[in-house]
């Protein structure tokens, strides 16, 4: 899987995220497809990105066969600070694919 950061402004935090995958209800798939790390694991941390950059990062994290069909995955996206563990607002263009809790990125997923 690819992730495409786009900064919008400089950050003086350290950021990590957390990517789950849920079915098309939105219910969390089991705990062992949580991938949840500091970008580039931390070899590139948030402070060191600038606005208007776009950062490439290929992730391992896919669902198991087992999971439904791809079509019927969602994939969960929460970014929180490394040292406080305070999640962060998250928006999408499309509202839909914002959760109702605002942190919470629900992201259709094509192999």
């Amino acid at each position: 899987m690819t992730l495409y950061w786009q900064p919008v402004q400089t950050m003086e935090r350290r950021y990590k995220y957390i990517l789950r995958w849920a079915d098309a209800t939105g219910a969390a798939l089991p705990a062992e497809r949580i991938t949840e790390r500091e970008p580039y694991h931390g070899l590139l941390p948030t402070t060191m990105w600038g606005p208007g950059q776009t950062i490439v990062e290929y992730s391992e994290a896919s669902p198991r066969a087992a999971d439904p069909a791809a079509g019927d995955v969602r994939l969960m996206l929460q970014v929180y600070d490394a040292e406080t563990l305070e999640k962060l607002p998250l928006s999408a263009a499309d509202p839909a694919l914002t959760a109702a809790d605002g942190q919470t990125l629900l992201l259709p997923y094509a192999p």
